[in-house]
């Protein structure tokens, strides 16, 4: 590969993502979708985080974004806690049954973050929408090397703040530049970092274009990565409550509490009952060093 070839690094970019097997339907309505369309962006803005692709499924939604991590952390907790709220609002409570998961990837080269740019931007083509992945209503749109007219949209600054607060279920002032549609929908190209997109990241129309044409496989093979962060995540809760109860069963106390002795005798019983395939996982689970348990196991 040549030397000008090599990605080159980047720092503070995540994928950001929820969980899409937990519900059959999430976002149902356009008033669902809207509403989180214009939760990712806000909060987003809330918290310093710049969005670089957005998009809103039936049942998950995708962002990718640049900015701190520990705020990435807030801005995940934001999200869930006010989508809770947003469900308990509009009467389906019961999904939260099965609980909002969210987690996060870094993305640690320009290349793996164009990659995901162009998973986000057509994910909802993958998914089954019948028309190009700008003309999908609920993600990037023509935000991407389009220029729209944006005469026929309206200003958030026109709003009073109390109308802005009502029209877009937020305390924070939003920029009055920032657009918005009939729907009440915020304009994607008002809050995305659009700029960065083409000018640092692709750099040209034909670069993009030759990213949109990612192979059947490699879209594949990413949403594999989405479903095995979940998978292991789901694990190692699961193990977690088992170390739990099985310290209360045997010592009578939590995991916190026991010396590397009563840690080891669980960890080894969970490891001879095969109820893990990582000693790493483990390790994690039982609270103790990994060099020292994987020395003791193997």
């Amino acid at each position: 590969m040549a030397f000008e070839d090599v990605p080159r690094p980047v720092r503070d970019c995540y994928h950001i993502y929820s969980d899409g097997t937990r519900h059959s339907v999430l976002f149902e309505t356009v008033a669902d979708k809207v509403y989180a369309m214009n939760l990712l962006a806000i909060l987003a803005f809330h918290f310093g985080l710049k969005l670089l692709a957005t998009v809103v499924m039936d049942t998950h939604f995708h962002v990718v974004a640049r900015g701190l991590q520990d705020k990435v952390g807030k801005y995940i907790s934001e999200i869930r806690r006010l989508l809770s709220k947003y469900l308990h609002r509009t009467g389906r409570a019961d999904l939260l049954k099965k609980g909002i998961l969210i987690d996060w990837d870094p993305l640690l080269d320009e290349s793996e973050v164009m990659r995901k740019i162009i998973y986000v931007f057509r994910n909802g083509v993958d998914a089954g929408f019948p028309l190009l992945p700008e003309c999908y209503p609920w993600g990037a749109g023509r935000a991407y090397f389009q220029r729209e007219n944006l005469e026929v949209y309206h200003r958030v600054g026109d709003l009073g703040i109390r109308e802005m607060a009502r029209q877009f279920h937020t305390r924070v002032r939003l920029p009055d530049a920032w657009l918005y549609d009939d729907k009440g929908m915020l304009v994607p190209s008002s809050y995305m970092d659009i700029q960065y997109v083409e000018n640092e990241l692709f750099q040209s129309q034909k670069r993009f274009l030759a990213f949109l044409h990612v192979r059947k496989k490699d879209l594949a093979e990413q949403d594999w990565q989405c479903a095995r962060g979940f998978l292991e995540k789901h694990a190692s809760e699961a193990l977690r409550e088992k170390v739990g109860r099985m310290a209360l069963k045997h010592f009578n106390c939590p995991i916190t509490r026991l010396n590397d002795a009563e840690k080891l005798f669980i960890a080894k019983e969970l490891w001879q009952k095969r109820e893990t395939i990582s000693s790493k996982q483990l390790a994690r689970a039982v609270r103790m060093d990994p060099d020292l348990l994987v020395a003791v196991l193997h």
